[in-house]
C-alpha cells in the first residue's frame, strides 16, 4: 500500500493518475482472512515494487520492467493477500509503462497476463483486475490504430460488467463507453457516438452517481461533438448546458475544467449560428472565471476565449482592438497548450499586418513556425492561415521564414507554392508537388477575393 501510494506521486505516472486511482479502492480494501502457516513475505514485495518505482522515476525503464518481473515470478503463487495486490500492481504498472513507452505490443501481453492469472484464479477481486485490463487494453488498441478491436473490447467490458454495481468496475464500465464515443465521432459514425453516450447518461448520469460525475460530463461532450457532426447545433447546445448545469456547484478541478470547455464550445457554435453577441459573453464569462487561473487547462480556455473574440474584432474591421485583445491572451505567466498558442500568434499577424506593423508581424510568424512541430499533425487552419499571410506578405517572405523555421519539413508543399509562384522549379516528390497546386488555386482565389 506505501508503494502503491508512491506510485501515484510520480511525475512520469502523471498521465495516468486517474486510471491509477480508479484501483486504488481495491489497494486499500479490507484484507481477506490471512493464512497464518504461510511466512509473511509481503515486506519483500513490497520492498521491490518500491524499488520499481524508484527504477522508473530514475528514467531506468528495463530495469524497472525487470523488477516487475521478478514480483510476479516470486510472488504470483502465493496465497497472501498483500503478495497478490502487489503482483496485480505490478502487472498495471508495467502495462502502463509499456504503453507509455510506445511499446503497444508487449503492453497487450501483459493486459492478457492479468486476465490469465486473476481470470480462472479464487483471488479476490478478480472482476475488478479483469475490467481494469480489458479497459487498458482496448486503450492500448486504439492507439495502435486498431480501432475494430479497441470498440468490440470496450463492448465486451459493458457486456461482462455493465450490470456490475462494483464501484471500480461501473468506472471501467463508464470510460470504456466513453472511449467507445470518442473513437466513433473521430471515425465519423456520430449517429452511434451519440446512442453510446446515452447509454452512459442512462447507466450513470442520476445526481447521486457524483463519483462518475467526470465520466459523464465527458459522454456529454462526445455527444456534443457528434451532434455538430449532425447538423445539429441547437441540441449540442443543449448538450453543453447540460453539462454546465451538473457542475455548476462543483468546484473540483475536472468539473471547472468541463464548465470552461463546454463555454468554449456552446460559444464557438454560437459565434457559427451568426449569433456574435451571445458569443462574446460566453467568451466574457469565460475570461471571468479563468484569465488568470494558474491551471493550464482552464488558462487555455481563457486563451481560447480571447483568440476567439479577436478573430471577431479583426473581422469586423478593428485591428487595434484584436491586437490589444491577443496582447491579453500572451502577458500571462501560465500558458495555455500549443495547439491553442499558435492560433494566437497567427491571428496577430494578421492584425499586425493590417496595421502597417510588418516587423512584429514576422515575429508572430516565426512564433507559428517554432509551434507547429509540436504539434502531434499540422492543422489544416495553420496551413490555411500562413497561405493567407503569403498572399498578403508576399511569397517570397513567406518562404524564407518556412525555409528558416523548425517547420520547414512540415510546410514543403507550401514552400513549393511559393517557389512556383516566384518562377522557380523546385525538386518534389510528385505527391507534394500536387498538394502544392492545390495551395496556388488557393492563392489565386484569394488574390482575387482581395481586389474585388
Amino acid at each position: 500500500r506505501i508503494a502503491f501510494a508512491r506510485l501515484m506521486d510520480l511525475k512520469s505516472m502523471e498521465m495516468h493518475r486517474e486510471e491509477l486511482l480508479s484501483i486504488a479502492p481495491w489497494m486499500y480494501a479490507e484484507r481477506q482472512s490471512g493464512h497464518p502457516d504461510e511466512p509473511d513475505t509481503s515486506t519483500t514485495a513490497e520492498a521491490l515494487f518500491d524499488k520499481a518505482l524508484a527504477l522508473r522515476e530514475g528514467d531506468r525503464l528495463p530495469e524497472a520492467l525487470v523488477v516487475c518481473d521478478e514480483i510476479v515470478q516470486r510472488f504470483g503463487s502465493s496465497k497472501v493477500t498483500e503478495d497478490l495486490e502487489h503482483v496485480a500492481a505490478a502487472l498495471i504498472y508495467k502495462g502502463l509503462m509499456l504503453d507509455n513507452s510506445n511499446r503497444p505490443e508487449e503492453a497487450l501481453v501483459t493486459w492478457h497476463e492479468v486476465v490469465r492469472r486473476f481470470g480462472p484464479s479464487d483471488a479476490a477481486p478478480k472482476s475488478n483486475i479483469i475490467a481494469i485490463a480489458f479497459f487498458h487494453k482496448g486503450k492500448t488498441l486504439a492507439r495502435m490504430s486498431r480501432t475494430d478491436d479497441a470498440l468490440a473490447v470496450w463492448d465486451d467490458v459493458v457486456r461482462l460488467f455493465g450490470t456490475d454495481d462494483d464501484p471500480i468496475i461501473r468506472e471501467m464500465v463508464a470510460k470504456s463507453l466513453c472511449n467507445k464515443g470518442f473513437e466513433l465521432v473521430r471515425l465519423n459514425r456520430p449517429e452511434e457516438a451519440v446512442d453510446t453516450s446515452d447509454e452512459v447518461i442512462r447507466l450513470f448520469g442520476s445526481v447521486e452517481v457524483s463519483e462518475l460525475q467526470d465520466e459523464v460530463s465527458g459522454a456529454l461532450f462526445v455527444k456534443c461533438s457528434a451532434l455538430v457532426l449532425l447538423n445539429r447545433p441547437e441540441e449540442a447546445m443543449e448538450t453543453c448546458d447540460d453539462i454546465l448545469h451538473r457542475n455548476r456547484n462543483n468546484a473540483a478541478p475536472k468539473s471547472l475544467e468541463s464548465v470552461a470547455s463546454a463555454l468554449i464550445s456552446k460559444g464557438t457554435m454560437l459565434f457559427g449560428l451568426n449569433r456574435p453577441e451571445e458569443a462574446l459573453a460566453v467568451w466574457e464569462e469565460v475570461l471571468q472565471r479563468f484569465e488568470t487561473s494558474e491551471s493550464p487547462v482552464l488558462r487555455d480556455a481563457a486563451e481560447t476565449a480571447l483568440f476567439r473574440k479577436a478573430e471577431y474584432e479583426l473581422k469586423g474591421g478593428r485591428a487595434d482592438s484584436a491586437i490589444a485583445t491577443l496582447d491579453r491572451a500572451l502577458e500571462q505567466e501560465t500558458k495555455g497548450f500549443p495547439e491553442t498558442r499558435w492560433h494566437v500568434h497567427l491571428i496577430r499577424a494578421r492584425a499586425l499586418l493590417t496595421e502597417g506593423d510588418g516587423a512584429d508581424c514576422v515575429r508572430d510568424v516565426e512564433a507559428v513556425l517554432s509551434i507547429l512541430p509540436d504539434l502531434d499533425s499540422l492543422p489544416k487552419a495553420a496551413l490555411d492561415g500562413l497561405t493567407r499571410l503569403a498572399v498578403d506578405m508576399g511569397p517570397e517572405q513567406m518562404r524564407d521564414l518556412i525555409k528558416a523555421s523548425p517547420a520547414a519539413d512540415l510546410l514543403l508543399p507550401l514552400t513549393t507554392a511559393l517557389e512556383l509562384e516566384l518562377g522557380e522549379e523546385p525538386r518534389v516528390a510528385k505527391e507534394v508537388e500536387e498538394v502544392a497546386e492545390d495551395i496556388r488555386r488557393d492563392m489565386a482565389e484569394r488574390r482575387e477575393a482581395k481586389n474585388a
